[in-house]
């Protein structure tokens, strides 16, 4: 059989094992079956034409089985009771699962989000919520706070205080409103012993100034967390990593020109690192534009991973890991 017949034969075939799983574009599964094909055709002189026909097809099968079931992730960073999957919240999740996402932690905005996200995280084993107030919402503390958020957080599947932060980019809350409900809640964490989930966007040396503020006050008491959708530098980076935290790449880092955040994810231990969607937001290449979703975290991977120079399989398997120390999750 002439190879450029046996080529036209194979591929589809090929491309109708991974197709299924939504992946056949994948850098990953390219990856797979470059390395594969390969190996089989160094065999092709030592065995007939159907029986490397069938050596291709139904290797495969089996091989890509293995390896996409080894491949397992963590969306460290979703809003799924926003009102943009209304429509489809239980079936978004249901496909998350079915695309080897393990794990998704609901980020709160506010004290009213925390019921339904706990509403989640009660419907579906591996589902979990954080509790706090977002820099946006700051305006809406109140003297009860402090209390409803440390009772929150006694939650059996709450596992970590946010997200909050400083947001001096939209300004939604006056920034020393936003400065004290920070302090609060880095506190808070604490005293509750959780992480904390950091959001900040033009505003990293005032976040690092109450962060290293807290730390020195209470140097007994620990304090650790995540710089969730990383929008800083490497500098940035790798000062948050020396006061204890977790970097959260979302979509942004597949982005042309997120330069200073892919060097960031390039350069920094991915022992360090966590990814995330913050969906419906920031849907990375090649969903931008869409309505983001925890399934799609895979791309986030495989950016990092093409940065790094190592396979999306190590990615994911690290960054699990991570997200589980972190956050306390099995």
């Amino acid at each position: 059989m002439p190879e450029e017949v046996f080529e036209f034969l194979i591929a589809p075939l090929q491309e109708a094992v991974l197709r299924p799983f939504n992946v056949s574009s994948s850098s990953g599964s390219q990856s797979f079956l470059s390395t594969f094909n390969t190996i089989t055709a160094r065999t092709s002189p030592s065995i007939s034409p159907i029986s490397l026909f069938l050596v291709r097809y139904l290797g495969t099968s089996v091989l890509f089985f293995l390896g996409v079931f080894s491949m397992h992730f963590i969306d460290s960073h979703s809003h799924l009771i926003l009102d943009r999957f209304n429509d489809d919240r239980d079936e978004v999740i249901q496909q998350a699962f079915s695309n080897n996402i393990t794990h998704i932690v609901q980020s709160c905005d506010n004290l009213e989000e925390i019921k339904e996200n706990l509403k989640l995280t009660k419907k579906y084993e591996n589902i979990y919520s954080s509790v706090g107030i977002h820099p946006h919402e700051a305006k809406t503390w109140t003297n009860t706070s402090k209390e409803e958020i440390i009772n929150y957080s006694k939650e059996e599947k709450v596992i970590a205080i946010g997200e909050t932060g400083l947001d001096y980019y939209y300004n939604l809350s006056p920034k020393e409103t936003q400065l004290f409900v920070f302090r609060e809640q880095v506190k808070i964490a604490k005293e509750v012993n959780l992480p904390l989930i950091i959001h900040t966007r033009d505003a990293f040396d005032e976040t690092f100034e109450i962060l290293k503020d807290e730390v020195r006050a209470f140097h007994e008491l620990p304090l650790r967390g995540v710089f969730h959708c990383f929008t800083g530098d490497l500098k940035a980076a790798m000062e948050a990593i020396e006061i204890g935290f977790y970097i959260s790449f979302s979509g942004i880092v597949t982005f042309k020109n997120s330069l200073p955040i892919k060097e960031a994810a390039k350069e920094i231990p991915l022992e360090k690192i966590l990814i995330e969607t913050d969906s419906p937001f920031l849907a990375p290449i090649p969903h931008r534009g869409k309505r983001n979703e925890p399934r799609f975290v895979i791309h986030v991977a495989e950016e990092i991973a093409r940065l790094k120079g190592i396979s999306v399989e190590e990615v994911g398997k690290v960054t699990s890991e991570n997200a589980k120390r972190l956050f306390g999750i099995v």
